[in-house]
C-alpha cells in the first residue's frame, strides 16, 4: 500500500515538475532565447515565435450621427455668409460659401442680380462688407463675389465619386434677426445625381445659395433655384470649376 502511494506521489511530482517547467519555459526561457541574437535564428525558436500570438487592446470609438452632425456644423458654420442684394426698396437675402481665405464667396446668380448692390455679412454683429460681382452665369445660376477680407475660414470640396444617392448631407442657411446674423441647420439626403446636378430633399427656397456638406464637413455642392423655383445642388466639382480652382 505504501509502495503504491509512493508511486502515485512520484507520478504527480513528475507531472507537476513538467508543468512548472513548461510554464517557466514558455514565460521566461523561450522568450529570453527569442530575444538573444545568438539563439533567435535557431529553428525551434523560430517555430515557437511563429506560434506566439500577441494580443493588443483595441479601443473602438463610435461616433453617433447626432454627434457627427454637431461636430460638422461646428467646423463649417464659419464658412457661410449672409448675402444681401439691394436695389431701392428691394432686398434679396441669400446664403453664400467662403471658397477661399482671401474673401472669395460663391453663391447663386439669383442672389446677386445685375444692377443690384451686393453686400456680405460674415459673422455675428459685424458690419456688412461691400461685395464685387467677379463672375456671374445665369445658366448655371452661380455667381462669384469678392470682399476685402483675409484669414477667412473655408472647407474642402468633395469629389463626385465620394457621394451617392442615400448619402446624408446638411445645409447651412444664414438669416437676419434682431441680434444680427443667425444660422440654421437643415438635414437631408441625396435622392438622385444627374450629371453635375445633385437632387436632395431640401425644399426651402431660402436655402438658395447655401452649401451642402457631408457629415465629415466636406462641401458636396451648392443649392440653387431653377426656373421653376425648385432647389437642386450644383456639384462641388462644377462649383470648383466655375471658381477656376
Amino acid at each position: 500500500m505504501a509502495r503504491s502511494l509512493r508511486q502515485v506521489l512520484m507520478i504527480i511530482g513528475v507531472f507537476g515538475a513538467g508543468a512548472l517547467g513548461g510554464i517557466w519555459s514558455q514565460s521566461l526561457f523561450l522568450p529570453y532565447l527569442a530575444s538573444q541574437e545568438f539563439s533567435r535564428d535557431w529553428q525551434f525558436i523560430k517555430d515557437w515565435s511563429s506560434r506566439t500570438t500577441v494580443v493588443r487592446e483595441v479601443h473602438e470609438i463610435i461616433i453617433t450621427e447626432p454627434a457627427a452632425l454637431e461636430r460638422a456644423v461646428e467646423n463649417t458654420q464659419k464658412t457661410t455668409v449672409l448675402v444681401e442684394a439691394v436695389q431701392g426698396q428691394k432686398s434679396i437675402i441669400s446664403t453664400g460659401f467662403i471658397s477661399s481665405a482671401d474673401g472669395v464667396v460663391i453663391t447663386s446668380a439669383t442672389a446677386a442680380p445685375v444692377d443690384y448692390e451686393v453686400r456680405v455679412w460674415l459673422q455675428g454683429n459685424e458690419a456688412a462688407l461691400p461685395a464685387n460681382i467677379v463672375k456671374r452665369d445665369a445658366t448655371l445660376n452661380l455667381a462669384v463675389l469678392k470682399v476685402e477680407r483675409t484669414g477667412l475660414q473655408t472647407a474642402g470640396f468633395i469629389e463626385m465619386s465620394a457621394i451617392s444617392p442615400g448619402k446624408e448631407v446638411f445645409a447651412l442657411e444664414r438669416a437676419q434677426n434682431n441680434e444680427g446674423v443667425s444660422i440654421a441647420v437643415e438635414k437631408g439626403i441625396i435622392r438622385q445625381i444627374v450629371g453635375e446636378k445633385i437632387f436632395t430633399d431640401f425644399q426651402k427656397i431660402s436655402l438658395n445659395g447655401s452649401p451642402i456638406f457631408t457629415l465629415k464637413g466636406d462641401v458636396a455642392g451648392l443649392l440653387v433655384l431653377d426656373t421653376k423655383k425648385q432647389l437642386h445642388a450644383v456639384s462641388a466639382q462644377e462649383a470648383r470649376s466655375f471658381l477656376g480652382f
